[in-house]
C-alpha cells in the first residue's frame, strides 16, 4: 500500500503535506535563506535510488508532513542525491536517508539512517519547531 501511495502522492503531487522536491543546490540555498526570515525550521531529506530504508521511510517522511501543528512552522524538503550529488556533497551528507534541520540559515540537528528517523524524527522536528 505505502508504494502505491507514494506512486500516487508522486503522480497527483497531492497533500504528501507540501513536501517540496528539491532540483538544485541553490534552490535549497534559497529557500533556507526565506525560512530565516519568517522564522521556519527547514528540515531536508536526502534519499537515493535503490535504498530501502529511504523507501520505509517516505510515508512516514510524509505523514509528518502533514501534521498540523507543523503548518506554517516547518518547511518538509526531499532531494534525490542520486538525482543531485551536488546537494549531498554540499551539505556532507554521505548515509542516506538522512535528514538534516536548518533554522536561522544553521544546521541544528540532523539524524542519520531509516530506523533511527522512525524513533526520532518526530521528536526531534518537535522540538526543534518551537
Amino acid at each position: 500500500p505505502y508504494a502505491t501511495r507514494a506512486a500516487y502522492n508522486l503522480l497527483f503531487n497531492i497533500r504528501g503535506g507540501d513536501i517540496q522536491q528539491i532540483t538544485s543546490l541553490s534552490q535549497v540555498k534559497e529557500i533556507i535563506e526565506n525560512a530565516s526570515n519568517t522564522n521556519q525550521l527547514v528540515v531536508l531529506d536526502f534519499t537515493s535510488n535503490n535504498c530501502p530504508p529511504c523507501e520505509m521511510i517516505a510515508p512516514i517522511y510524509s505523514d509528518l508532513s502533514e501534521l498540523e501543528e507543523f503548518e506554517s512552522k516547518v518547511i518538509f524538503l526531499k532531494v534525490n542525491v542520486s538525482d543531485h550529488p551536488d546537494v549531498a556533497s554540499y551539505y556532507g551528507v554521505d548515509g542516506f536517508p538522512t535528514f538534516q534541520l536548518f533554522r536561522n540559515e544553521l544546521l541544528v540537528d540532523s539524524i542519520v539512517g531509516g530506523q533511527a528517523a522512525k524513533a526520532g524524527l518526530y521528536p526531534l522536528v518537535a522540538r526543534h519547531a518551537q
